[in-house]
């Protein structure tokens, strides 16, 4: 399987920068650049992998890209992984 990364992912996403946190692969917890924090579970995705709640919080990362959501009434912002 994948390893996941003990230390949380920093992704620059437009203005913002979140961190996601992975726990066993089911979960992971996403902090907002508001430092807001938000526990999302694993999704089932084309590829990559997805990660969401009920209230429209989601990213999705492939690889080194990732597409952020911080609501349902939100728009997508692509993000990078940055370190």
């Amino acid at each position: 399987g994948l390893g996941i990364p003990a230390e949380p992912l920093f992704r620059s996403c437009g203005k913002e920068t979140i961190t996601v946190e992975y726990g066993d692969g089911e979960k992971a917890v996403l902090t907002n650049g508001k430092g807001k924090t938000f526990e999302l579970v694993n999704t089932k995705a084309a590829s990559g992998e997805l990660y969401s709640n009920k209230e429209g919080v989601s990213i999705h990362m492939k690889g080194n890209d990732g597409v952020y959501t911080s609501s349902s009434k939100a728009k997508d912002v692509s993000c990078e992984l940055s370190k």
